[in-house]
């Protein structure tokens, strides 16, 4: 997700060499949809219970990710749009937004 919200704000990869899992996430992204939240959303588990990952985590993950790895301004200026588009493509329902947001904040 971090690696789609590089393409989104039209920073595209970092490196060239990155392993191969993350080439194919940078692939995935460069469509600018949010296909690759529910490719992450069926292809993983939940560690502790191995259950499907649920969507509130991935964008808890997503969040704490981002605000670690960018600056203030960056986020002020790009998180906003993504997440109005993240919640116009209805990959993830109200609920997983509030819960997500609540359990970052």
């Amino acid at each position: 997700m971090v690696n789609y919200f590089k393409v989104f704000i039209g920073e595209g990869p970092e490196d060239a060499n990155e392993n191969e899992e993350t080439k194919g996430e940078d692939k995935a992204s460069s469509k600018k949809d949010f296909k690759v939240m529910s490719e992450l959303h069926s292809a993983t588990r939940n560690m502790r219970n191995n259950e499907q990952t649920s969507f509130e985590d991935i964008l808890f993950c997503f969040l704490d990710k981002v605000f670690d790895k960018y600056t203030e301004e960056k986020l002020v200026a790009h998180l906003p749009n993504f997440i109005r588009e993240m919640s116009k493509s209805k990959t993830i329902g109200k609920a997983g937004f509030t819960n997500a947001v609540s359990r970052f904040v």
